[in-house]
């Protein structure tokens, strides 16, 4: 992994599931992972809770995007999708305008606010997005699912290597995001201790990044 061991998946069968927990409703949250995913084009969810019947209430965040009309999408981009079960008309979708996946390890980010504004960072910048179904309201996406990485409960697999994924019930800032993935992606020059001289009464401690 990135920081330690790692899930890696392979696009065919293998996820991470945790049963039916992290219900996040139409509140704060912040999804995010590390990601090393293959450099090829695939729809597939990173994290996600998702009803595989009757209304498919859910929320994603994973590689593609979701289209106006409710299709997936393959593709390299990272993707946002937040539904409740109602109307497409009720769903919050949205992708990178860039291209992300390239076969290295990214830091993946996905939060939506007090004010229901989705936004999603990769490397610690807050990316252009494509505004699929620009709904203002937050989708409430309660549904008694299991909760899985790499899997949406249906047929969508990760082809991916995926580390230190959380989930959140609030909207982390971008200086948090930003200080995380400084310490994350190099901690041996995001903090360290000066050295002290003897009978010296204080240490120095460094912390770096933004």
């Amino acid at each position: 992994g990135q920081i330690g061991g790692g899930a890696n998946l392979s696009g065919t069968s293998q996820s991470v599931t945790m049963g039916n927990v992290m219900n996040l409703g139409a509140g704060n949250l912040t999804l995010e992972a590390w990601v090393k995913p293959s450099n090829v084009n695939q729809y597939a969810p990173l994290l996600g809770k998702r009803q595989n019947s009757s209304n498919y209430q859910q929320y994603q965040m994973g590689i593609g995007s979701v289209s106006s009309n409710g299709s997936a999408i393959a593709g390299k981009t990272i993707f946002a999708f937040f539904y409740d079960g109602t109307s497409l008309g009720n769903a919050q979708s949205y992708h990178t305008a860039s291209n992300i996946v390239d076969g290295n390890w990214h830091h993946v980010v996905v939060t939506r606010d007090p004010a229901h504004n989705v936004a999603i960072y990769v490397d610690s910048v807050s990316q252009t997005l494509v505004a699929d179904l620009a709904n203002t309201n937050a989708a409430n996406t309660t549904n008694t699912a299991a909760f899985n990485i790499g899997y949406d409960n249906g047929s969508s697999y990760l082809n991916a290597v995926v580390d230190e994924a959380r989930v959140s019930n609030v909207s982390r800032s971008a200086d948090w995001i930003a200080t995380e993935f400084n310490n994350e992606s190099n901690p041996s020059t995001f903090a360290s201790l000066a050295s002290v001289a003897s009978g010296a009464a204080s240490v120095t401690y460094t912390i770096g990044g933004t």
